[in-house]
């Protein structure tokens, strides 16, 4: 088959003496944003790292119930109060394992292909991660129960975000609200949204006064300004269902990530002339103050 059209009939010279060339390097990758990193705090990573899958979390008991009025010369209640606690259990693992051939290797006229191999596929790692937590934790936060009478959307009834471009700052207010009836902290708060709500609120007539840009590419991880509290991420792997995209909010301290292992190797192939290229990373994550996350659900019709 030539390359370029001829007449029927005529010989093609393309395939005898113009040759196929090979572009100086590889095609450039569009990677997905992750924000795992981002939203999740690392405060006992230190403590699993080198030994143990497991770290118990204490958690202070309540004093809901157990302040009492003082009156002289009754007697004081004596209450006994038990701390509970929460697991943080690093109980996943994700590897790739792949073949380089050695005569492949010295043919080929990309050098570099093993380096920029192992970077392409610790890269997709990365992304899976990403696409499982979100997608796990869609709905463990409990933020949005404190106040019923704050919509944030929910599963069939999502905030329809088209209606009007302002909608989706009051969404993000309310968010905030709901935080603030938790007395969740101001800081560090955070929000993943998918990119169409980023795209309303830089339409939106409050977004002058209720944003602030940051001097931080957001190609690394998709952190794209401040709306009222709230540090923003987009992100296109926030779980959707029958139109519906769960974007979640909360407070960097309600969920903790902690990676055990993460091991990358060249073995030789005993099977074939070459190496095995391998990395392994073992991790876990869990919600551990629900009350300081929440999930608004939106839609686009």
């Amino acid at each position: 088959m030539c390359a370029y059209p001829v007449a029927e009939g005529t010989t093609s010279v393309s395939q005898i003496i113009i040759p196929t060339l090979w572009a100086p390097g590889f095609l450039a990758e569009f990677y997905l944003r992750t924000v795992f990193t981002e939203i999740a705090n690392t405060n006992y990573q230190g403590q699993i790292k080198h030994k143990g899958d497991t770290v118990r979390i204490p958690i202070l008991p309540s004093y809901s119930g157990k302040i009492h009025d003082h009156t002289i010369d009754e007697d004081l209640i004596v209450d006994r109060v038990v701390p509970t606690n929460v697991d943080l259990v690093i109980d996943k693992g994700l590897y790739f394992n792949l073949s380089l051939d050695y005569v492949e290797q010295a043919q080929s006229a990309y050098k570099d292909y093993p380096a920029v191999l192992q970077r392409h596929f610790a890269q997709g790692m990365k992304e899976e991660i990403d696409s499982r937590l979100l997608s796990a934790i869609k709905t463990s936060g409990t933020a949005g129960s404190v106040d019923a009478t704050i919509d944030v959307g929910s599963a069939g009834s999502g905030i329809n975000l088209k209606a009007d471009t302002d909608t989706i700052i009051s969404l993000i207010l309310d968010c905030g609200c709901l935080l603030d009836q938790n007395s969740v902290p101001n800081e560090d708060r955070w929000m993943v949204l998918p990119a169409r709500a980023v795209s309303l609120i830089k339409q939106s007539s409050l977004a002058n006064v209720s944003f602030s840009g940051d001097n931080q590419s957001i190609m690394r991880n998709g952190k794209w300004g401040m709306v009222d509290r709230f540090t923003i991420y987009q992100s296109n792997q926030l779980y959707s269902t029958g139109g519906e995209t769960y974007c979640l909010y909360g407070h960097k301290e309600a969920l903790t990530f902690a990676t055990q292992i993460t091991r990358s190797e060249t073995l030789y192939n005993t099977k074939q002339f070459g190496d095995l290229m391998r990395l392994l990373q073992v991790y876990g994550y869990e919600v551990v103050k629900p009350t300081a996350m929440g999930t608004a659900v939106v839609k686009y019709s």
